[in-house]
């Protein structure tokens, strides 16, 4: 319902006061007397009159306040509304704040999980950083690794196109990166030859995935032909079609260059090592040639009937000889032992090719003496005399190999350094000249073992050392002939046991010089032999012992000789064996077998001297 207004208020209460008031009036007028009457008209009038100024005023000031408060109810409705809305507002912000609340306690525990994840990535993030300036320091050292290589590098694709090149290989053909690119393909920067190979071996990788240790040539800006080894590897796409080829090269020029100079001084050093060869050789053949004559004369001598002076004086050169002979053989000896290990070999002889038939000559079969000394020669004929054979002389290789050609020999003893055609050389001839093979017997100064497949390979059956023995220059010849040669001598004692522990050539000089000379030379001989060799032997212990290299040399060479010219065969031979690997710094040699070996020799020594008759 609408409220009155204020002025409709006012308009009634000033109605009813008047109303009234002329009520009162008449009410009065109607009643009192006159005075009266007037004076209440005049009192009510006053009154209503007070009173409608009142009430005009009370009204007024009601209105002010009705009206102020209606603005105020209106305000406080508002004011409600606004309160309703703020409490409503407050219960949302309430709610709000629960929930914010509640939110932020997850919010928190996000938050604490945020952080830890955060940190976590702040040291991934740090890592990571680490982690790629490490990689930009491999990515760097890599790429200096590829492009500053000591070898080139290159990638070519199935065409051969380049992909890539480092800057050594650059560097070693003289262009740059940009250069490079303008001829396309591999193979424009190689020779003629070396791009057919290349192609072939490009060809090869596509099917089979690389090729390795391809020597090429390259042209360098320049023009220059630079060698390389190139190998390769193939990358295969998912259809196995090649897809790249890795190649790396490696300048060989230094390598190349440095073989060159190798090799011109392994060829200056073979020919010095040749020409030593060749000096070692001719003073072996010079120094045994003479002792070859002069011991081969004396053994023909002492087959003839001489008187007992002529004997001692033949024994006496032939001892002297014989020492001789032991010291070239000596010097020899340890002049090709420090030559790298190659040791000269002086056995009496050596049968060197046992894979040819053994002819059976006759008492006339044909005989040449190859030789370029007299002496030799003359030597060689006095012993085929003794054995009732002749034979023809040549003076070297060359006039053999002419006398062969007429004559077609059965027998040649052949001398190995001669002018004109050395022996091995005439022996290679004469063995090719036609299928009727003769026996071809070497008689040199200076055999050795890494020399004999020379002789082998020449056709030479046998070969004898100077200087020759009769006894042994007879066991040599003897398998080639139908009927046993049989040496004249009468002074040579046989053994009747068949042991090698004595040497009864050397024996027999003994005996015959005691003969001679008188004086039990033999046994004092013995005598000399059964004291001096036990002390010799108890020295080679003792420095052994010690270690003493030099002094145990020096002691097993005097205890060789000493054995040798007793007649202690088998004794001089182990001791020369044991000298032998001392000298290359070896000093594992049983010497208890050395000393029971002796005590047998000297025993067996004794037997025969007591045993032996005066011849």
């Amino acid at each position: 319902m609408k409220k009155p207004s204020i002025s409709k208020i006012k308009f009634l209460l000033l109605f009813l006061i008047l109303a009234l008031f002329i009520l009162v009036n008449i009410l009065v007028f109607i009643q009192l007397n006159f005075i009266i009457k007037y004076v209440l008209i005049a009192f009510f009038s006053i009154f209503s009159l007070a009173s409608i100024l009142l009430t005009n005023y009370w009204l007024n000031n009601f209105a002010l306040i009705s009206k102020d408060n209606f603005g105020l109810k209106k305000d406080n409705e508002k004011l409600n509304k606004t309160l309703l809305a703020e409490r409503d507002t407050n219960n949302q912000l309430q709610r709000i704040n629960i929930e914010l609340t509640v939110r932020k306690s997850e919010n928190d525990g996000v938050l604490e999980e945020l952080n830890k994840t955060m940190n976590e990535l702040n040291l991934l993030n740090e890592k990571h950083a680490e982690s790629n300036k490490e990689l930009e320091t491999q990515k760097q050292e890599l790429f200096d690794l590829y492009h500053n290589a000591p070898c080139g590098y290159f990638t070519v694709d199935s065409s051969d196109k380049l992909i890539s090149v480092n800057r050594t290989a650059l560097k070693w053909i003289g262009y740059n990166s940009e250069d490079i690119f303008k001829k396309s393909k591999f193979e424009s920067y190689l020779t003629e030859s070396s791009k057919k190979l290349y192609l072939n071996a490009f060809e090869t990788a596509r099917q089979k995935g690389g090729f390795s240790g391809l020597l090429l040539y390259a042209i360098g800006k320049n023009g220059e032909e630079m060698p390389f080894v190139l190998n390769a590897f193939t990358l295969f796409d998912d259809d196995n079609q090649m897809k790249l080829l890795r190649c790396t090269c490696y300048d060989m020029r230094d390598r190349i260059k440095y073989e060159k100079e190798i090799l011109e001084q392994k060829q200056k050093a073979e020919e010095a090592n040749e020409s030593k060869n060749v000096f070692l050789s001719k003073m072996s053949h010079d120094l045994r040639t003479p002792l070859h004559g002069i011991i081969g004369n004396i053994s023909l001598l002492k087959q003839t009937a001489v008187s007992e002076n002529q004997k001692t004086v033949l024994n006496d050169l032939n001892d002297s000889s014989e020492k001789m002979s032991e010291i070239v053989n000596d010097i020899f000896d340890m002049t090709f032992a420090l030559d790298s290990s190659k040791k000269s070999d002086y056995s009496n002889h050596y049968i060197l090719n046992n894979n040819l038939l053994i002819k059976k000559l006759d008492l006339d079969a044909k005989i040449l003496i190859v030789d370029d000394e007299i002496l030799n020669q003359k030597l060689l004929i006095g012993m085929l005399n003794q054995l009732k054979l002749k034979a023809d002389t040549a003076d070297n290789g060359k006039i053999a190999v002419e006398m062969y050609q007429k004559n077609k020999y059965d027998l040649l003893f052949m001398d190995i350094l001669m002018p004109e055609m050395n022996g091995i050389d005439a022996s290679s001839h004469i063995m090719k000249m036609d299928n009727k093979k003769p026996v071809i017997i070497a008689i040199t100064a200076n055999i050795i073992k890494y020399e004999k497949q020379k002789y082998v390979d020449a056709g030479i059956q046998v070969c004898l050392t100077k200087p020759t023995r009769f006894n042994d220059f007879v066991t040599a010849i003897n398998p080639y002939f139908k009927h046993e040669l049989k040496s004249e001598s009468e002074n040579v004692i046989s053994n009747d046991s068949d042991d090698d522990f004595l040497d009864y050539t050397i024996l027999t000089q003994i005996v015959e010089t005691a003969q001679s000379i008188g004086n039990d030379f033999d046994k004092i001989m013995l005598a000399v032999a059964k004291k001096e060799i036990p002390n010799y032997a108890a020295k080679v212990s003792e420095y052994l012992e010690n270690g003493n290299q030099k002094e145990l040399i020096e002691m097993l060479h005097k205890l060789k000789g000493a054995s040798w010219t007793s007649g202690m065969k088998k004794v001089g031979d182990m001791c020369r064996d044991f000298e032998n690997i001392v000298k290359e710094n070896n000093l594992s040699i049983d010497v208890a077998k050395l000393i029971l070996l002796i005590d047998i020799s000297l025993e067996k020594l004794d037997f025969f001297y007591n045993k032996q008759p005066v011849v």
